[in-house]
C-alpha cells in the first residue's frame, strides 16, 4: 500500500528499482583532494589525491618523487584516517616492491626503497 511504502507489484518494483538507479546516477561524484606534501616529496606525472566515497572508503592514488625514505609524505584530515595502521606495497624506481604505511594519526608514510620516484597506485581502507 502507498501509505506504509511497500511495493506489492512487478510494475511498483520496477519503478522503484529504475528510481533508485537514478538517484544512484544522478548523485554527484566524490572531488579528488591534493593534500600538502611534506618533507620534500613532490607529484610526478600522477599528481598525489585522496578521497571519501558514499560508502565510507578513502582512496589514495598517484605518484611521487625527490624520495625520502622512513618521512611523512602528507597527513590526512579528521574523517579520512583510519582507525589502525594500514600497510600496503608499492612500486618504485629502484627496488621494485616496496611498503609504506597510513596510521591512525592520518600520517602516510613513506617506506623504503626507490630514490627518485613511487607509484602507490590507489590505496583503498575503509574509515565509516
Amino acid at each position: 500500500t502507498a501509505e506504509s511504502g511497500r511495493v506489492t507489484t512487478f510494475a511498483g518494483y520496477n519503478a522503484r528499482i529504475t528510481g533508485l538507479e537514478n538517484e544512484k546516477a544522478n548523485k554527484a561524484q566524490v572531488e579528488l583532494i591534493t593534500p600538502t606534501l611534506l618533507n620534500g616529496f613532490t607529484s610526478a606525472s600522477l599528481p598525489m589525491r585522496y578521497k571519501k566515497d558514499s560508502l565510507g572508503f578513502v582512496h589514495i592514488q598517484g605518484q611521487v618523487e625527490n624520495i625520502t625514505t622512513n618521512k611523512t609524505v602528507f597527513v590526512l584530515p579528521v574523517g579520512y584516517r583510519p582507525d589502525r595502521r594500514v600497510l600496503f606495497s608499492h612500486v618504485s624506481d629502484l627496488t621494485g616492491v616496496n611498503y609504506s604505511l597510513v596510521d591512525s594519526a592520518g600520517t602516510f608514510n613513506y617506506g623504503i626503497g626507490g630514490i627518485s620516484w613511487a607509484d602507490f597506485g590507489e590505496v583503498i581502507f575503509y574509515v565509516g
